[in-house]
């Protein structure tokens, strides 16, 4: 396993300039990549308001800063470094809308249309995301190996399921798992301590470095020959705002002494298997794509990767500035720059998988049981069920653990 892409971290004090570097950095790798398929028919706003009365049919891209509903209709402001441009979006143009409305604020799209001049406004008759090229092919391995993919373990919870680990093991150390060769751990290993009011009724060990050392003699029951990659998730002891760095090494020893294969990256992290690789995110933006997104209600194995398609699609893990942590680094590491041949999410507790455009998209589950915080959020989790995947071909297969004796 190579670690591809790890975020390198600084330290920000959050005052208004670093936001403005960091949406400018977004704006340019964005636009960068739009670039590529509109070449040279892309107006930024600032470009069409210089060149509005030469300008007919265009494609503006920008990074969406207001979305409002209006009586006849949605209203969407594009805007790059300097300027903005603002589209009207009648209620009438039904798949038009329709699409508007599942874009989400600070996400750069492009929108095609006519040009008012007077105005400076732009009617639109088509809306792009960043996306994935209609032609990529992804890569695969010539060796026959596999991956198993897995999430909110949550080490230290009074709801950890250690029966379901262990069964887990057992199916790694059969004939069957001979050719797995990676463990991904997408995070949320451990349960954390002080994460969210009242967990510490909810935790069987309450001190972190006592979950870590748990965590260390679990993970060493897997065979020895097998490589484990690991990223934080919201439940580690590193900073909430993402990117995150890379759980650091005084937590790790207990791991890093009794597992051979041990590889720690931040989150996001893109590690390349044998040719594959694949982008791995905790997936703490996926709760605000469920809220802001029509029709991905309630949380299921296929709204979720409805929810993934959807980040995929934006080109960013997490287009929606202010839901959750994000830091304001000089560089937006959350940008998906380069397709990978898989993404991998945890974060909701549900297994599910799919594929868009040849990237695979997974969700890893948990072996965690529903708790109450999780009930609460409207989550029917899924313990016992976890995707394996071929490097070969790039088939993923679920493993049941759910009865005692693997499917």
């Amino acid at each position: 396993a190579r670690v591809e892409l790890d975020p390198v971290l600084s330290i920000r004090r959050g005052v208004p300039e670093e936001f403005v570097e960091y949406f400018q950095d977004r704006f340019r790798r964005l636009l960068g990549i739009v670039r590529k398929r509109f070449q040279n028919n892309l107006y930024t706003p600032s470009q069409v308001r210089l060149r509005a009365r030469r300008l007919s049919r265009v494609h503006v891209a920008g990074l969406v800063t207001e979305k409002r509903s209006a009586r006849r209709g949605f209203v969407i402001v594009l805007e790059d470094e300097s300027d903005q441009i603002r589209v009207f979006i009648p209620r009438e143009e039904g798949d038009l809308y329709r699409a508007a409305e599942s874009v989400m604020m600070d996400q750069l799209i492009v929108v095609s249309g006519e040009v008012d001049p007077k105005r400076g406004t732009l009617r639109p008759d088509a809306i792009h995301h960043p996306d994935v090229p209609r032609g990529f092919t992804p890569n695969r391995s010539r060796s026959r190996k596999r991956a198993v993919l897995i999430s909110d373990v949550h080490v230290g919870s009074s709801y950890f399921l250690e029966d379901l680990w262990r069964r887990f093991v057992d199916w790694l150390r059969s004939e069957e798992a001979r050719d797995v060769e990676y463990l991904l751990i997408c995070g949320d290993l451990v349960d954390g301590v002080g994460i969210y009011p009242g967990q510490e009724d909810e935790l069987g060990i309450k001190d972190i470095y006592g979950q870590y050392e748990e965590a260390a003699r679990l993970l060493s029951m897997l065979p020895s020959h097998i490589r484990v990659v690991y990223i934080p998730g919201n439940h580690e002891p590193v900073r909430q705002a993402e990117p995150q760095p890379k759980v650091p090494e005084r937590f790790l020893r207990p791991l890093i002494d009794s597992v051979d294969h041990f590889l720690a990256a931040g989150n996001p992290a893109v590690v390349n298997l044998e040719g594959v690789r694949i982008l791995l995110y905790h997936g703490r933006s996926l709760n605000t794509v469920f809220k802001y997104v029509p029709g991905l209600q309630p949380p299921t194995g296929r709204t979720v990767v409805s929810a993934m398609r959807q980040l995929l699609r934006a080109r960013h893990l997490a287009p929606m500035y202010g839901e959750h942590p994000i830091a304001p680094e000089s560089r937006d590491w959350l940008v998906i720059e380069e397709v990978p041949e898989v993404v991998h999410m945890g974060h909701v507790h549900i297994f599910g998988v799919g594929v868009y455009r040849g990237v695979r998209l997974i969700n890893s589950g948990t072996f965690q049981a529903e708790t109450p915080y999780i009930k609460k959020m409207g989550i029917t989790a899924t313990p016992g069920i976890y995707p394996v995947l071929s490097l070969h071909d790039l088939s993923v297969r679920p493993l049941d653990l759910r009865s005692p004796t693997p499917a």
